[in-house]
């Protein structure tokens, strides 16, 4: 996700602007029984801060779901979220990507669109164009009906 401060037009030419910029972050692991059944969450939310990540988890017995987020800028990384201390010249603007990859058993995984990913990487093991060429054709000898062309 990708996050921007835009300083206004300037009122005098030296007029800087310190802002003061909070993201804060939160979960709700939802356990599908759980829900299902209308029951009581069992196991435990938690918050932490491992270095400059910080660390969204869900805790029952063995089984443990975790979110790691991170900024592309450096901040103050709190159990509630980010902040960041900015100084911005007139016109100009800020920039961070923040990046959010959840972790199931003991697989992290990757970032799939990074903050100047312009491109779409679909999960798709062919291209749409691939998908069509190998899909089977349907043919028909009444007039009456009228088929879909991929052309």
């Amino acid at each position: 996700m990708a996050f921007t401060v835009r300083s206004p037009a300037p009122r005098t030419l030296h007029d800087r602007k310190q802002v003061a910029v909070r993201l804060e972050a939160g979960s709700d692991f939802a356990d599908l029984f759980e829900v299902k059944d209308a029951l009581e969450k069992k196991g435990e939310f938690y918050r932490e801060v491992r270095g400059d990540v910080l660390v969204l988890g869900y805790r029952r017995d063995k089984f443990v779901r975790e979110t790691l987020i991170t900024s592309g800028e450096p901040a103050e990384t709190t159990e509630d979220g980010f902040a960041f201390d900015l100084t911005l010249e007139p016109q100009s603007e800020w920039n961070t990507c923040i990046d959010v990859r959840p972790v199931t058993e003991e697989t992290v995984e990757a970032v799939k669109y990074g903050h100047d990913a312009e491109d779409a990487h679909p999960n798709m093991a062919l291209t749409l164009e691939e998908w069509v060429e190998d899909a089977p054709v349907l043919a028909c000898d009444s007039d009456d009906v009228q088929l879909p062309r991929f052309d």
